[in-house]
């Protein structure tokens, strides 16, 4: 098992969840996790942060983790939702905005974990 699996696994998230979390198919999780493909630096940051934490060994700290990732997952997708109502499926504009949404999870997942480096 590879770390990026078990870190994963720790938290309880399954790839689909990890996916889309990163704003990224659960294949390219698979990838990754498999050492087909290696992940973007923000995505391997977010990684080691969550080491850290289960390193501590704080559970009700790993369980609030968990929960504010899936809370992550779900404020994102909402804003992509509410971003592409009323448009073209097709659309150049809508496909930008499904990168803007997965900008944006990834974007309150470093900041989420990295809250307390900003000192």
């Amino acid at each position: 098992m590879s770390t990026l699996s078990s870190t994963r696994e720790h938290l309880r998230l399954s790839q689909e969840q990890w996916a889309r979390l990163m704003g990224v198919a659960r294949s390219t999780v698979s990838a990754w996790e498999g050492g087909v493909a290696e992940p973007p630096p923000a995505v391997l940051a977010a990684y080691r942060k969550l080491q850290e934490l289960l390193q501590r060994g704080n559970f009700a700290e790993i369980e609030a983790t968990r929960e504010h990732l899936l809370g992550i997952v779900a404020r994102a997708e909402r804003e992509a939702e509410r971003l592409n109502r009323g448009r073209l499926g097709s659309s150049p504009v809508v496909k930008l905005v499904a990168v803007s949404a997965a900008a944006i999870a990834i974007g309150l997942l470093l900041g989420y974990l990295f809250r307390d480096d900003q000192a």
